[in-house]
């Protein structure tokens, strides 16, 4: 505690003003990497946890900081959604702060100016022409070519998805590929295709994992999407928005290609953006809104699918001839609880107490594994 810097005690010194700004800033930062919108009490732990880098006289001046940091926070570096307008209303039905008399403290909803730029930085980039397309007849050699190496065609849904996003023609593009519906073959002729016009493919995904997957699977150089958007943030290294310390060449007209899109952190996806905007590329991005968002804050790919023309795979391949199953895992995906009944049917699905379904998993498990099988069991609860 002795060595924490103690805080300013007069609020009319710009070290005091620097001091509660710098707080809120970062106050901010934290809670908005976790959540694009969220309400005071997020704000309040964020707050509360960077004041005890600090040392204060007493409790009552700790908190005097507290509520300048939030006062100074809501001021400049948030937005309040949802904004009723209080001006046509009686005076009776309107607090100071412009709120209805009947809002909580904790319902008002907020956005940091820094996302909703970065959201609008993104959007924007969904309308924006390039020259960089190909002709029909060049999309038609490079499906062709996958017809000829990999024995099979494609079907109707999986040639538009290629098609839209290699004669799109747009800095930023975006296609919807469910789990099981073969959106790797779209995506290795967009590649080939691409590569096809002296023009290289650089393959981006959020995990590491799935990066080797799309690399191998589309025959190009792939890597983790913080691998490059976080030299590009500054997060790694000290040479943000340097195009030289990317680690990667790209040159105009490259694409940046993104699998699993949807699990893409807003930041990142704006990084990828100013990244294109800086050296001429253009970037595909792949994905399925239904997925599971980032764990920081997400949930933009489902609003660029909304306001595009994204082409969406809605036929299952990976259950093969078994379409009763294929239809339900499509639904099941939508949220449609009644899907599970065909699995119930099946006795796919089984129910009991905790430590018998514990018991079961693990003998299953077990069963699995004495056989030669490949065997994974998910558990709700760390201690499970």
């Amino acid at each position: 505690y002795a060595a924490r810097s103690a805080f300013p005690t007069d609020v009319s010194s710009d070290e005091y003003v620097f001091a509660v700004a710098e707080l809120a800033e970062k106050a901010v930062e934290d809670t908005r990497q976790r959540r694009a919108e969220f309400n005071i009490r997020h704000l309040e732990t964020s707050v509360s946890m960077h004041l005890t880098n600090w040392k204060f006289d007493n409790e009552t001046h700790s908190d005097h900081v507290r509520q300048e940091v939030l006062e100074y926070a809501k001021k400049h570096l948030l937005t309040e959604l949802g904004v009723v307008d209080s001006s046509h209303l009686p005076a009776a039905l309107v607090r100071e702060d412009g709120q209805l008399i009947t809002a909580e403290h904790d319902g008002i909803t907020y956005a940091a100016h820094a996302t909703l730029e970065e959201e609008h930085r993104v959007l924007h980039g969904l309308n924006q022409l390039t020259g960089y397309t190909m002709s029909n007849e060049a999309v038609a050699a490079a499906m062709q070519r996958h017809a000829d190496q990999a024995g099979f065609e494609l079907n109707e849904g999986q040639e538009k998805m290629a098609h839209s996003l290699l004669v799109s023609g747009e800095k930023l593009a975006c296609a919807v590929g469910p789990a099981g519906t073969g959106k790797t073959a779209s995506m290795a002729v967009v590649a080939d295709g691409w590569k096809s016009q002296d023009r290289n493919v650089i393959g981006l995904a959020p995990s590491a994992r799935a990066a080797q997957q799309l690399g191998h699977d589309a025959g190009i150089e792939a890597q983790t999407l913080a691998a490059l958007t976080y030299k590009w943030r500054g997060i790694v290294g000290d040479s943000p928005r340097d195009v030289s310390n990317l680690g990667v060449e790209i040159n105009p007209g490259d694409m940046l290609m993104v699998d699993e899109a949807g699990m893409a952190t807003t930041a990142d996806l704006a990084a990828l953006v100013e990244i294109a905007d800086e050296t001429g590329a253009v970037v595909r991005l792949v994905g399925d809104p239904h997925q599971l968002d980032a764990v920081e804050t997400g949930g933009l790919f489902r609003t660029m699918v909304r306001q595009s023309n994204a082409v969406e795979l809605d036929t299952v391949m990976r259950m093969g001839a078994d379409t009763e199953q294929a239809e339900s895992s499509t639904r099941l995906r939508q949220g449609d609880v009644n899907a599970l009944d065909v699995y119930r049917e099946r006795g796919w699905v089984h129910g009991g107490s905790r430590q018998d379904m514990i018991a079961d998993a693990v003998e299953a498990h077990l069963g699995d594994m004495g056989v030669g099988f490949d065997s994974i069991v998910v558990a709700s609860k760390k201690e499970d």
